[in-house]
This record gives structure tokens, C-alpha cells and sequence, in this order.
């Protein structure tokens, strides 16, 4: 067998097939950087019959049933048949044998085709001294926001099921201002949580933070050919360190200079431009991945209710980084400023200090262990105490982190060969273990076996405590009176 003849083997048995099972099973829509409002905004389109699914038609079916459009049907049979029977030597009927009645379906689209056709998508106006405006009169960035708008509000609201729903747009950011970027990538954001899949091109990095989950593909032109490079949104601030180091050892130099830099500098322009938004955005920013698994669990009803966003940065010098950033211009728009911002970093060893002041809605603090009391403090960054070591692990609810360790304990009997049954105390968990340094050292290992031990003792610690948490810790309330 050829090389064509395998290919073809192949195409129609394989991968034809899988083309028509997809076609079948998801409705796409695409949406390109120029495409005409008309398109969109006008329900008698495909893409928008497409968006409402069914929507419109089971309206017009309330009112013109199938059993009626069957009387209309037989009544111009009749008619035509009359006709027919008065014409010598002719007749009216359809090409096949078959001689069939109206669809219902076609009268429906007819219906709405007819009343959508001369109704548009209109701005209103600020005020009633303001006339409102048609799309077709409003700036490139102003359609984009009026189409999403609509998806947004259609997928939200009128759509029963979007799960087979596939939604391409082609720079959803174009020609918009910075201050409106970031709520045009939060309603993609949205959207996404009810579709099967959203893809989006876009060379605007400040949409990161808005995406909680997801993944970014960026494409760099270097040494004469197109790389892709793939980060996890989740942790693309901790990925684009890794991802530096891997490049550097295989390619002998860094990531692009672009991705670098436009990250940073899109992800604070995106924090300030959101912290100054009428409905404001807050934000809570930790050093690591593991963090933001325990904080979505602490603070989800602020995350619902309150517009938080909880972004791991990847170690204690991006949070330096971002801080002084913040700070530099904060006294310039401390006027408008209406969200707040809570960095958070670990007590480390070898503590990376800097000066930090408590602002009303900017805040950086540090996170303690104090041994006198045996509870834990949030500080300023340069104040004392500065022991022990303290990281998301040790200020946990002591029993429930003893019993998320237990669950771990035949993966790891050596290392967990100390944890028992016995129940803990509902104090920070590096007090509620009391570990020995040899202890100390084995549950470091533990932590440090596998990358994902972190992540994986923090989703079976969630599991836990939504079952065995009687109450949450006093930093988190700290925290959420902070974010009010």
C-alpha cells in the first residue's frame, strides 16, 4: 500500500467520520477581527440562530402550532389543486412523487427572518437628551463590546445548554481602550465556564488574571522558524519561570524578551486599570499554586460576589516585583481607587525583606507563626518576628491537616510513618503536629517527593474540610475584612 493509499484509508475511515461526528455534535461560531454587526446582531443570522439554539422558534410554536400550519398546508393544496384542475393540460406539483406539506421549521425561521430584518442593535443613549445609536454608527472597539455583550447575555440567560457550544474570536480587545479590555476578556471568561470551548487570538497579555482556568498558547518567531510554547493560565506567571529555564537549557538563551516583559507590564496595567473601574475588581496575590487552591476555597463567595481574583505569582521576588510597581501608582490614583489588592508571601529562611506601607485598598503582608500564643499573624513584610518558617502548610487547620496526611500515608510509609489517627487540635497545623526536626524533615520531603504534592495534599485538604471544618481560621477573616 502507497503512502496516498494509507492516507486515504485513513481519511475515510478515520478521520472523515470524526470530521462529521464533531460537525454533528457542537455548534461553532466564529467570529472574525472585521466582521460586519449585521452578521451578529441581527437574529435572523445563522450565528445568532445558532447562539439561541431553539430558542425563538419554541416562541412562534406557542403561537402557530404544527396543527395549524397542517390546516394552512392542506388549504393551499386545495387551492392549488383547484387552480390545477381549471388548467388544460397543466397542473401544479413538486418534483418527487411526494407531494409535501409545509415544515414547521421553515415557517418559524420565515417568521423570525421577517420581524428580526428590520430591527438593529442600538446604544442607548447617556440620558434621554441623547439619541440612541445604531451599531452600525459606533467605533470598531464599540462594536466589539456591543457583540460580546449580546453572546454574553444570550449564553448567560436565553441558552438552556451551551456544553456543545464552540466560540472562536478573532482579538476580542481590538481597538478598545485598556480600561475596557479587562471586563471584555471577563465576560470570554464567563462565557467559557458555560461553553464547551472558547478560543481567542489576542496580543494583549493583561487578559491573564481574568482566566482562572485555561491555557495559552504563544507563538514566537525565532532562530527563522515559529515556536509554540504552552503555559497553564492558572500558574502562567510560576510557568513562564520554568518555562526560562527549560528554554534556556535547550536553545542556550531565554524566552523572547516580549513575553517577559509584556506579561509583567500587562498584568499590572490590567490590576490598575481594574482597581479603578466603576464595579471594581480585588485582588488577592500569593507566591504559588498550592495557595490559590486554599484560598478558591476560602474565599469563594468573594470570588462569586465581590469580583476577586486570586493569582499565584511563582516566589516572594515576583511579589516584591509587583508591589513596587503598585505602589509607585497608587498615591497618583489613590483618588479613583476603589478595589483593593492583598499581596501575600511565606516566612522564609532566608526572608527576602522590603519596605512596605499598609495603604487603605493596597496591602502586603507576610504570613507568622507566633509561638507565644501558638496562632498565626499577618505582618508587614520587614517586621519582626521573622521565625519561624512559615508557609500555607503550617497555618492550616491542624486536625484536618493530620487527616488529609493520613490518606497519604500508604503512598509514603516511610516518610508519614508519625501520623496517626489521633485526633489534632483546631489550631495552625505547625503547632497541632508538634513535630520533631526529624519529623519536620520527612514531611518535607513529602512535600518536595513529586511537583504536584503540593497541589494534590491541597485538593484532598479542601475534600476534608468541607465535612470536618467547624469554623475558618482568623487569618482568613482577617483577610475578608480587608476585602469589604
Amino acid at each position: 500500500m502507497t503512502a496516498e493509499q494509507k492516507y486515504e484509508y485513513l481519511a475515510q475511515n478515520f478521520l472523515i467520520p470524526l470530521k462529521n461526528y464533531i460537525k454533528e455534535s457542537y455548534n461553532y461560531i466564529y467570529i472574525p477581527k472585521d466582521i460586519e454587526p449585521e452578521r451578529i446582531t441581527r437574529f435572523e443570522t445563522l450565528e445568532i440562530q445558532t447562539l439561541l439554539g431553539e430558542k425563538l422558534e419554541n416562541i412562534v410554536a406557542k403561537f402557530i402550532t404544527q396543527k395549524q400550519i397542517q390546516e394552512i398546508s392542506n388549504g393551499l393544496k386545495g387551492f392549488i389543486n383547484t387552480l390545477s384542475d381549471s388548467l388544460p393540460s397543466y397542473k401544479f406539483r413538486a418534483a418527487s412523487s411526494n407531494q409535501p406539506n409545509l415544515k414547521p421549521s421553515i415557517i418559524y425561521s420565515l417568521i423570525i427572518r421577517d420581524f428580526f430584518s428590520i430591527r438593529e442593535l442600538h446604544k442607548e443613549g447617556v440620558d434621554s437628551s441623547e439619541k440612541d445609536l445604531s451599531i452600525k454608527l459606533l467605533s470598531s472597539g464599540e462594536k466589539q463590546q456591543a457583540i460580546l455583550s449580546l453572546i454574553h447575555n444570550i449564553i448567560a440567560n436565553y441558552r438552556d445548554d451551551s456544553s456543545s457550544l464552540i466560540l472562536a474570536i478573532d482579538e476580542p480587545e481590538s481597538s478598545l481602550h485598556i480600561s475596557a479590555c479587562y471586563e471584555q476578556f471577563e465576560k470570554l471568561y464567563q462565557i467559557s465556564r458555560k461553553c464547551s470551548q472558547v478560543l481567542f487570538t489576542s496580543h494583549w497579555y493583561g487578559f491573564i488574571p481574568s482566566m482562572a482556568s485555561g491555557n495559552i498558547i504563544n507563538i514566537v518567531f525565532h532562530s527563522d522558524k515559529h515556536q509554540c510554547l504552552m503555559f497553564d493560565i492558572s500558574r502562567y506567571r510560576e510557568e513562564i519561570k520554568i518555562k526560562e529555564k527549560e528554554y534556556r537549557s535547550e536553545h542556550r538563551y531565554g524566552l523572547p524578551l516580549d513575553i517577559m516583559l509584556k506579561s509583567s507590564n500587562d498584568f499590572i496595567q490590567s490590576i490598575l486599570s481594574s482597581i479603578i473601574a466603576e464595579i471594581p475588581y480585588n485582588w488577592l496575590i500569593c507566591e504559588g499554586s498550592s495557595e490559590q487552591f486554599y484560598f478558591n476555597y476560602y474565599f469563594d463567595d468573594e470570588i462569586q460576589n465581590n469580583r476577586l481574583r486570586i493569582v499565584p505569582v511563582g516566589g516572594a521576588k515576583e511579589i516584591k516585583k509587583i508591589y513596587n510597581h503598585l505602589a509607585v501608582s497608587y498615591d497618583e490614583l489613590k483618588e479613583k481607587i476603589r478595589g483593593t489588592v492583598i499581596l501575600l508571601m511565606d516566612t522564609d529562611e532566608q526572608l527576602l525583606e522590603f519596605e512596605t506601607k499598609d495603604y487603605p485598598k493596597l496591602h502586603c503582608y507576610r504570613i507568622i507563626n507566633k509561638t507565644g500564643d501558638k496562632t498565626t499573624d499577618l505582618v508587614q513584610v520587614s517586621s519582626n518576628p521573622k521565625a519561624p518558617k512559615t508557609e500555607i502548610e503550617d497555618i492550616l487547620n491542624g486536625n484536618i491537616f493530620n487527616e488529609t496526611l493520613n490518606e497519604f500515608k500508604s503512598e509514603y510509609p516511610e516518610l508519614l510513618d508519625f501520623v496517626n489517627n489521633q485526633e489534632k487540635p483546631q489550631i495552625p497545623s505547625y503547632f497541632a503536629m508538634d513535630l520533631t526536626p526529624s519529623q519536620n524533615d520527612k514531611m518535607t520531603h513529602f512535600f518536595d517527593d513529586k511537583p504536584e504534592n503540593k497541589v494534590r495534599f491541597a485538593q484532598k485538604y479542601i475534600d476534608n474540610a468541607k465535612i470536618l471544618e467547624t469554623s475558618i481560621p482568623s487569618w482568613v477573616t482577617f483577610l475578608k475584612e480587608k476585602l469589604k
